[in-house]
């Protein structure tokens, strides 16, 4: 019965040592279960991620030599494009100097066919010129002839019209003069001149001297007349101070008037000459009228 009760015990023992054991067993295949999966899933996630760390070296290495094949590219379109402008300036620089060359010799050309003109058009200029003094020799031979014999003519009827004439400008200057004295008179009167007045000569359109003073007849919008007696307007001047200015209007009574600050004085060229002998009788009349118009 011992011997049962060991023998039972001992089977209890050894049933309970195999549970112990398969327990174990199972405890530990199981820990080994999940530190293979573990190691499985660190395994894969390693791999997953060498595989994105893969790829993105990979794509790196692919925009790299995206970039570098971009770059050579360009570089390649840019010596291109550098081979071209060379050629191309290259190609104009000969133009260029195709063109001076074609220019020069365009110019040695013209130079040389305006100095075979000029040369012509000289030699037909000393022929003309040599045929022009010819004619105009033998014109003013003609000429001379022709003025001597109206010259002859002319100091025959010269003589007769002097006769005529002498007495008829003796009597406007002398009216000429007694008009200006009226002038005179007033211009005294007004200014309370005492001193003796002299006449010493009449001028066109210009100055009679009277002692220390002069008399300036001023013409207005006539410069006309004043071109006409004397060609040009160079002879225009200013009055001096001890002037009597006698003003001649367009329209207007023409009057003396002392107190003009700006007028336009007529002179002769040279004031110093005495025309009574050249006055001519539509010059006279109109200093005349200057005077009897400031009387």
């Amino acid at each position: 019965m011992l011997k049962e009760m060991r023998e039972l015990q001992k089977k209890l023992m050894e049933e309970e040592e195999r549970d112990i054991q398969k327990k174990l067993q199972e405890e530990e295949e199981k820990e080994l279960k999940r530190k293979l999966k573990e190691k499985s899933e660190l395994q894969k996630k390693l791999k997953e991620e060498e595989e994105k760390e893969i790829k993105k070296l990979k794509e790196e290495e692919e925009r790299k030599l995206k970039e570098k094949r971009e770059l050579q590219k360009k570089l390649k379109e840019e010596e291109e494009r550098e081979i071209k402008r060379r050629l191309k300036d290259e190609k104009e620089k000969e133009i260029k100097r195709k063109l001076k060359e074609k220019r020069e010799l365009q110019k040695k050309l013209n130079k040389e066919e305006e100095e075979k003109i000029k040369k012509l058009k000289e030699e037909e200029e000393k022929e003309q010129q040599k045929l022009k003094e010819e004619e105009e020799m033998e014109i003013q031979r003609k000429l001379k002839e022709e003025e001597e014999n109206k010259k002859q003519k002319r100091s025959e009827v010269n003589a007769v019209f002097d006769a005529l004439n002498m007495a008829k400008d003796k009597e406007i200057i002398e009216k000429a003069k007694k008009t200006l004295i009226k002038v005179i008179n007033i211009w005294k009167s007004r200014n309370n001149h005492k001193t003796n007045i002299m006449i010493t000569g009449i001028y066109e359109f210009g100055i009679w001297k009277i002692e220390d003073v002069e008399i300036n007849i001023i013409i207005n919008n006539k410069l006309s007349l004043f071109s006409k007696y004397f060609g040009s307007q160079k002879s225009i001047c200013e009055p001096m101070n001890k002037s009597i200015p006698i003003r001649i209007n367009e329209n207007g009574k023409d009057k003396i008037n002392e107190n003009e600050d700006m007028f336009i004085v007529l002179s002769p060229t040279n004031p110093e000459q005495i025309l009574t002998k050249q006055i001519n009788p539509s010059t006279t009349k109109i200093i005349e009228k200057a005077m009897l118009d400031g009387s």
